[in-house]
């Protein structure tokens, strides 16, 4: 199987977990060029994953989430419904 060169509306999500107008609408913030050819945009893939881990390197981590989801795992966990 061959990795994807170019990331666009229709494979967005598949690709990265994320939608093409998130990655559109952040494109500026990540440094990302968006490349159009006819009507259809594109950005480089390996380009978007590069950016999306440099941008998740300097991210708080969400610690505060984490923490609900072990209560809620635990809460349920005592009345034997493991998650």
């Amino acid at each position: 199987m061959t990795a994807p060169l170019l990331i666009s509306s229709s494979n967005g999500e598949q690709l990265l977990g994320c939608s093409w107008r998130w990655l559109r609408d952040h494109s500026a913030e990540l440094r990302l060029t968006v490349m159009q050819v006819g009507g259809k945009r594109f950005v480089d893939a390996s380009a978007a994953l590069d950016a999306i881990n440099r941008h998740a390197a300097v991210s708080t981590p969400v610690v505060a989430e984490a923490d609900e989801l072990a209560a809620l795992r635990a809460r349920l966990g005592k009345r034997g419904r493991v998650a």
